[in-house]
């Protein structure tokens, strides 16, 4: 997950780095940003669904143990 927006970010650095200030066109912009936008939203999804699974499993060892 973490390596996604990482690599998102390296990527949308990339297309900035590449090109001259004179050439940034507004397509480069937006490819950039659309890079960061998906790492992000996929990383905040992602730890959302980790987070539901692992309270579901705590809830079913705690059921589980004997009192």
């Amino acid at each position: 997950m973490l390596v996604l927006v990482a690599s998102a970010d390296h990527q949308a650095w990339w297309i900035l780095q590449a090109r001259s200030p004179s050439s940034l066109s507004p397509l480069s912009i937006v490819q950039s940003a659309y890079f960061i936008l998906v790492g992000r939203v996929h990383l905040v999804i992602s730890s959302y669904i980790q987070s539901i699974y692992y309270s579901g499993l705590f809830k079913c060892i705690r059921q589980a143990r004997p009192a």
